[in-house]
């Protein structure tokens, strides 16, 4: 697989909108300068591990989302998830 840091930043920013965010904001959460976040969400600049972790935080996904684009859910979430769909199939049967 590989990284793209252009893809990495998109997703940052798309994140940051839906949150309600300006860069102004995130930035002082994260605990860095507006002009900082706007390289990482250009994919001009990259991130450390700990901001890495900040920027899930605060954006409410997996550090695996904002690398890849992907979230990463576990065995027994991917079944809970797979039984409700069942159990949301049966109720709109059931009309």
């Amino acid at each position: 697989m590989h990284f793209d840091q252009v893809d990495f930043g998109y997703r940052i920013r798309t994140l940051r909108k839906r949150h309600g965010l300006t860069q102004d904001q995130l930035a002082a959460q994260l605990g860095i300068s507006t002009d900082h976040l706007g390289k990482i969400e250009l994919g001009k600049r990259g991130t450390s591990i700990d901001l890495l972790v900040q920027l899930a935080e605060s954006l409410n996904v997996s550090v695996d989302y904002l690398l890849n684009g992907t979230a990463h859910r576990s065995e027994k979430v991917q079944v809970l998830i797979a039984q409700i769909r069942l159990l949301l199939d049966e109720l709109d049967n059931q009309d």
